[in-house]
């Protein structure tokens, strides 16, 4: 853990049950303390409130009331069914009650918003309390109304509070008659509202149906339905087109034969008339004679070629007949051809004309068929208007009915009578939320200070930050653990009797040898023999960052159980401005170690002997105006190398090390520096500012002590401080466990006394 709490607390993460036990245990005080502090608060703020009335009516709803008109007549107002429609229909309501309108209605019935109770709601208000709008009074209605349904039920309760509580039942009964007129007026003018719009629906369609019937009449004048119906003609028109249809269908085969015949004939006449002629024979009988006479004739021909030459007179003859032949068949053709010419010519008019005569059949049936549909929708509207008008007419006749009848959708079930009871403030209940609120209030306040605290308050915190760790003391039973500020510090100091007791205390290691603190002393003397086996340590300096640390305790405690291990020690008291060994051992200050080092004194003269046999103590003697310049003096050089030759243990208490140059200057010239931090009130980052001097001095470091250590909290369970234990074998405890031990620790006291 850094200046930034860099590590979390050993002891409380949050995250066990027993961490957040310990926590409990450790901060009961805060929270009884907080608990109490808000309880109490709670219980006189609950008991001097005024008292509130709580009024209940109850309503029943119904979704779908009875109809006097029978079920023929239907109602203008949705009908309810279903689940879902139904538990909608429930919210609205409520809703409905919980309106501002409807409360801005009772509030000028009952004149709320110039009552001056109701407003300052206080059974005696103050003359400041002036009327208010009624806008403001609903809404202070509203919010002191609870509107809730009963389970399983259509039952709805209605709860208002006041300091009245004759008030409280009238504004709950007119809360509810408002709702109940209300759902009557809003009936009935749903229904007027209905039934005047069904009146004006009605005369629209009126004149609607009237002008349906006079167009439909006006279109079968003008379209001569009258005598012939709209089917007949649609089958004349329909046997037209059929055969018109087939008509063209055949005189359009006649043309492509004929196209095709006259495109042959053309083709073979210029290739060849005889060819020409063959494909005549079986139409024409002109052709075919002329045909047969001109293939004798060519056969003829041919025959006298063989026998005569070109011009005998038989073969000119037959030549001149072959050539007049042929002009004859030529002259057939060509009047073939013009033949098919005309025929094909006449036949593609008729196709025109069929076809033109097919398209006025189709113009006609489409005309017809637009007629049907124009017929039809002047029909179907003629007959929708009627339907509709007779329906509307229905409708209306029935709406007069309904207008008639007065049945609301709640009534009421109970009137409210005022309360005998008031609902608040329950002081009882209060008191215990605000206890229970206060315990919250006090772990959070707990949690706060444990998460902001900056102090080393166990072994835990040291090897957190990496501080080596040499022991922790014991806090001794009216120790001044309390003594955190220099004022109580200086009260004491000035008191004698509790002086003496304050110095009486730092011997307890020698009073109670088998005490807690006397077996942590010796831990810390046994961890300081280790740590150097080879190259032991036989001078150190014990010093601390602040005053009131406990470093004299703890330089006392060290020193005594080193001796008891069979050690001379030499303890000096360093601190040469505000001295204190020779108050804790009874000694005089006359002569001392500014004595010896201003060279007025040798060591021999100014070194005292104690109650433990190897324990010397060399007091500070008279306060010097120049402490640090003696230190820097080769005399001071000079009484360590004496003071090591005749003693096996030099020990050094020292002022703080933050206060003055004192320490920095012993440290340097001793084996090693014990650093002591009080659990709970020593910040790691002095302890730390501790440790930067040591090594600025190139001074070595043994570790920390942790002084003042309260076993008895739970926040050191679990840590590895095996002393406690100790005194489970009914081992003294200076001050701590059973009375009898504590009987037993007087009694030893007494003795050491006499």
């Amino acid at each position: 853990m850094s200046e930034k709490h860099q590590t979390d607390r050993a002891e409380f993460d949050g995250s066990d049950l027993f961490d957040f036990i310990r926590l409990l245990r450790r901060e009961l005080r805060l929270i009884v303390v907080t608990a109490f502090a808000v309880g109490l608060a709670t219980f006189f703020y609950s008991y001097h409130q005024p008292k509130v009335y709580e009024a209940v009516t109850s309503l029943e709803y119904d979704p779908n009331p009875p109809r006097p008109m029978g079920a023929a007549v239907e109602d203008v107002t949705d009908e309810v069914s279903g689940y879902w429609s139904t538990k909608e229909f429930y919210e609205t309501q409520n809703r409905i009650l919980r309106s501002r309108t409807l409360a801005e209605e009772v509030v000028r019935k009952l004149e709320l918003h110039e009552n001056p109770e109701f407003i300052a709601f206080h059974p005696r208000p103050g003359p400041e309390v002036e009327p208010i709008s009624v806008e403001s009074a609903a809404d202070l209605l509203r919010s002191r109304l609870r509107v809730s349904q009963v389970r399983d039920s259509r039952i709805v309760e209605l709860r208002v509070r006041d300091t009245d509580p004759v008030r409280s039942a009238m504004i709950v009964n007119a809360l509810a008659e408002a709702y109940i007129e209300r759902t009557l007026t809003d009936r009935l003018s749903m229904t007027s509202s209905a039934l005047e719009w069904l009146e004006e629906q009605l005369e629209e369609l009126r004149e609607e149906v009237q002008n349906a019937e006079h167009e439909l009449h006006r279109f079968k004048l003008d379209h001569n339905i009258l005598s012939v119906s709209l089917e007949d003609r649609q089958n004349v028109i329909a046997r037209t087109i059929e055969q018109v249809n087939a008509s063209l269908t055949e005189t359009r085969t006649r043309r492509i034969e004929l196209s095709a015949r006259l495109s042959q004939l053309k083709a073979s006449v210029k290739e060849s008339p005889l060819l020409a002629a063959t494909r005549l024979l079986n139409d024409d009988p002109a052709i075919a004679s002329t045909r047969a006479k001109l293939s004798e004739r060519l056969a003829e021909e041919a025959a006298l070629s063989e026998r005569y030459g070109e011009n005998h007179p038989e073969r000119v003859a037959i030549k001149a007949e072959i050539e007049k032949l042929f002009q004859n068949l030529e002259h057939n053709i060509a009047r073939v051809v013009r033949a098919t010419e005309a025929e094909l010519e006449e036949t593609r008019r008729t196709e025109a004309g069929l076809k033109s005569a097919l398209d006025e059949a189709h113009r006609a049936g489409l005309e017809l068929n637009l007629h049907e549909l124009n017929y039809q929708r002047l029909t179907r509207e003629h007959e929708n208007s009627v339907a509709l008008y007779k329906s509307l007419l229905e409708r209306a006749a029935q709406t007069k009915l309904n207008r008639l009848v007065h049945v609301a959708r709640a009534r009421l079930v109970d009137q409210a009578l005022p309360p005998e009871y008031a609902v608040e403030p329950r002081v009882v209940m209060s008191s215990f939320m605000g206890l229970i609120f206060g315990i919250a209030l006090g772990l959070i306040f707990a949690v706060i200070r444990l998460r902001t605290d900056r102090t080393i308050r166990s072994a835990a915190d040291l090897e957190a930050n990496g501080i080596p760790f040499l022991g922790v003391l014991p806090r001794i039973d009216g120790s001044d653990s309390g003594l955190r500020s220099p004022a109580k510090l200086r009260r004491v100091l000035n008191d004698p009797a509790g002086a003496a007791a304050g110095e009486d205390r730092a011997l307890t290691v020698l009073r109670s040898p088998r005490s807690i603190a006397a077996e942590c002393s010796r831990a810390i003397r046994t961890n300081i023999a280790f740590m150097s086996p080879e190259d032991p340590i036989r001078s150190l300096v014990v010093t601390s960052q602040r005053p009131q640390e406990g470093k004299t305790t703890v330089v006392v405690s060290i020193a005594l159980s080193i001796a008891d291990s069979g050690k001379s020690v030499l303890l000096i008291d360093g601190d040469l401005r505000r001295p204190r060994l020779h108050r804790i051992f009874g000694l005089s200050d006359q002569s001392g170690f500014s004595n010896v080092l201003a060279g007025y004194g040798t060591l021999s003269e100014s070194v005292h002997t104690t109650e433990a046999p190897l324990l010397h103590v060399l007091p500070a003697g008279p306060i010097p105006p120049n402490p640090s310049e003696l230190l820097h003096g080769e005399r001071f050089k000079a009484f360590i190398r004496e003071a090591l030759e005749r003693f096996d243990f030099v020990i050094f208490d020292s002022p703080p090390l933050g206060a003055v140059t004192d320490a920095a200057i012993l440290a340097h010239h001793v084996d090693g520096v014990i650093a002591v931090a009080r659990a709970s009130s020593t910040p790691i980052a002095a302890l730390r500012a501790t440790i930067r001097r040591i090594e600025d001095v190139d001074a070595k470091l043994l570790g920390c002590v942790l002084n003042d250590v309260d076993f008895k909290s739970d926040r050191y369970e679990g840590e590895a401080y095996p002393y406690y234990v100790y005194s489970y074998y009914g081992e003294e405890t200076s001050g701590e466990g059973s009375p009898g031990s504590k009987k037993r620790q007087k009694k030893d006291e007494k003795k050491a006394a006499g």
